[in-house]
């Protein structure tokens, strides 16, 4: 996985990503590549080669310093928190954040991704983890519009986007019908944009670990009864966090 703060301000500069390694076992047995294929030391990483077998390593260039690793042993819970928190504590202050989490087919990215696997532990995914992370900071339950202007306060305005992309194809997952039709996918001057996108307002924590388990259930829908090849797929889970002064309008925000 690699974290990184993007402050609006300095969009000109290099902002530093900050690589954890974890070799999770998240993936159920006799899926995907084995376990013992890397070695772990402090912040170093060592590709062995497949099964633990040298012959099978890259011949040169199999060593790697990153900012940390997690070995088995460790929590996937444990994990996100070092990862997320920073995030959300960065994006509370107007400071963009981003997650990519990379890994090869059954190194356990889907499981890290929705929850579940083998030994998780009642691990329940990174999405409804940044959610309770950034509710860590912020009141769970969010005045409306008309509440915050009564009181004349400004009020915090959280939304939220999840989207599968396979192939060239994008559903929205918030949509309960994201199976029936793909968003439509149109070339702007900046690129390439999914027309039709859903981003639900959140109301509370419990509204945003709804919608989660919504986008998640609607993930499984797709790989399960519709063909979807997961291996070739690849989600966005999207949180913005607009501040908004007494009586304004939802506008942009940091995300």
């Amino acid at each position: 996985m690699a974290g990184v703060g993007l402050d609006p301000e300095q969009q000109s500069i290099s902002e530093r990503a900050e690589v954890t390694v974890y070799q999770n076992t998240l993936t159920p047995s006799g899926r995907g590549i084995e376990k013992n294929d890397i070695y772990l030391n402090g912040p170093k990483v060592v590709q062995l080669g497949l099964d633990g077998d040298p012959s099978t390593a890259a011949s040169s260039g199999n060593e790697f310093t990153v900012t940390t690793t997690d070995g088995p042993s460790e929590r996937p819970s444990t994990v996100a928190q070092s990862v997320l928190a920073p995030l959300a504590q960065a994006l509370v202050r107007g400071v963009n954040g981003l997650v990519l989490c990379l890994g090869s087919s059954g190194s356990g990215k889907t499981e890290l991704l929705r929850g579940g696997g083998t030994t998780s532990g009642g691990w329940d995914g990174m999405c409804e983890r940044a959610v309770e992370e950034l509710y860590q900071l912020l009141p769970e339950e969010m005045p409306t519009a008309e509440q915050a202007q009564a009181l004349n306060k400004p009020r915090h305005v959280i939304n939220m986007r999840f989207l599968n992309s396979t192939e060239e194809r994008v559903q929205d997952l918030l949509q309960s019908d994201c199976h029936a039709h793909d968003l439509e996918l149109l070339d702007e001057p900046h690129g390439v944009v999914a027309n039709g996108v859903v981003a639900g307002e959140l109301k509370s924590k419990s509204h945003a670990l709804q919608l989660c388990k919504q986008g998640v259930a609607s993930l499984q829908s797709l790989q399960r009864y519709h063909a979807m090849d997961a291996a070739s797929a690849a989600c966005l889970f999207t949180l913005t966090l607009t501040h908004l002064p007494a009586g304004a309008a939802a506008g942009g925000g940091a995300g």
